[in-house]
């Protein structure tokens, strides 16, 4: 598969109604308006799961840690495509700014 340029769109423009669709069980539990929907030949896919990652000796040596994890889904020729993206569960979004103001 060919990389895609711009393979998302933000999470905020879509509706509640296309999230619900969107997703195969309850919609992510992520900061919106900073979050990314991933797309596949411009559709958005289908988001499937989510997990955090914890900090571990793994997690600190190999990766990364106090991030969620959305994995997402869709049907691409004969087969499967996935894609993840993460959100930093730490960060201080705009909305969680003025809501403390």
């Amino acid at each position: 598969m060919d990389t895609e340029k711009g393979d998302h769109v933000s999470a905020d423009d879509l509706s509640l109604a296309a999230v619900q669709s969107l997703s195969s069980g309850g919609a992510p539990l992520w900061k919106k308006e900073d979050a990314e929907w991933p797309t596949l030949d411009g559709r958005p896919m289908v988001f499937v799961a989510q997990f955090d990652l914890p900090e571990t000796d793994i997690t600190r040596k190999h990766l990364t840690w106090a991030e969620r994890v959305f994995l997402f889904w869709q049907r691409h020729g004969k087969g499967s495509c996935f894609k993840i993206t993460t959100q930093d569960m730490d960060f201080q979004s705009a909305s969680d700014h003025y809501a403390m103001e």
